[in-house]
């Protein structure tokens, strides 16, 4: 094969890959339009969801249709507007009345954030998907949009903290022992401050018998969100000393918050509470 053999063929490829990069685009949005077009689509909160975007960004002016496909667009929006205040009003109105006696409360617009106290959920209306949280932090992120799989899901959420969470003087033994870990990993000395987010690897471990460690099976991992529970449980228990020791924590302010995983949230109510970067246990 010569060279002008070996030229023609990278030219062809080269305008190969670069046409389908420009089709692209317009396959997606043409899919988009067949799925919109389909059968009871435009009552459909998901599908519009899913193919509004795609309709909206492509780049229709090589073929003067841009003004038809913003107009287009402008009502999708629109309608997707109204679905979604109607889904948000169904989904309230059914956990108001399904949880009636439950403290239930919204409490961001963006995302979707309902308080079921003492869990949160935020709830994806277009995704039609919604998940369970405390202090923060995910117990459960694959739930349907229906008042009934939420409320079960709280439940079982409480159930499962309840269920691992460990007496507040149990866990400041052990919440000590991990940080005496930490002092030892970091070459620290005692007193100084450590992340608290460290003291998840050797929590871990120490909720373990010690026989165990001889497995081969792998350590599970300390749930972020049952260390916020232990933690707003011991303050809420007000031992926060013990046996001449304090545990002293450290608020995150300002940047240190900048990174969720370097920071625990403490709840201080249903709906306040406090991102805490360290920790550390002091002799009195």
């Amino acid at each position: 094969m010569g060279d002008d053999e070996v030229s023609i063929a990278d030219a062809i490829s080269i305008l190969r890959k670069d046409l389908k990069k420009r089709l692209a685009p317009l396959a997606r949005a043409a899919k988009a339009l067949d799925a919109i077009a389909a059968e009871g689509a435009l009552d459909d909160l998901a599908v519009l969801g899913k193919h509004e975007e795609t309709v909206r960004d492509v780049d229709l002016s090589a073929f003067g249709m841009n003004d038809a496909k913003a107009a287009l667009a402008s009502q999708l929006a629109a309608l997707h507007d109204r679905l979604t205040a109607a889904a948000r009003a169904e989904v309230l109105g059914e956990l108001m009345r399904q949880g009636a006696g439950l403290e239930i409360a919204q409490i961001t617009e963006h995302p979707l954030t309902v308080l079921i106290s003492p869990i949160e959920t935020e709830i994806d209306l277009s995704g039609g998907r919604a998940r369970i949280l405390y202090a923060r932090e995910v117990i459960d992120d694959d739930l349907k949009v229906e008042a009934r799989a939420i409320l079960e899901a709280r439940e079982k959420a409480m159930a499962r903290i309840r269920d691992q969470a460990v007496d507040s003087p149990v866990f400041f033994e052990t919440a000590h022992r991990a940080y005496r870990a930490v002092l030892l990993a970091r070459g620290f000395s005692p007193g100084e401050r450590v992340d608290i987010v460290d003291l998840l690897a050797p929590l871990a471990l120490f909720r373990q018998e010690v026989e165990r460690w001889r497995g081969t099976d792998p350590v599970k991992a300390f749930p972020r969100y049952l260390l916020a529970y232990q933690l707003h449980r011991m303050q809420r228990d007000g031992l926060l000393v013990k046996d001449g020791l304090r545990m002293e924590l450290g608020t995150a302010t300002g940047g240190s918050t900048r990174n969720k995983r370097d920071v625990i949230f403490i709840p201080a109510s249903a709906t306040e509470g406090q991102y805490y970067l360290s920790i550390r246990f002091v002799s009195i």
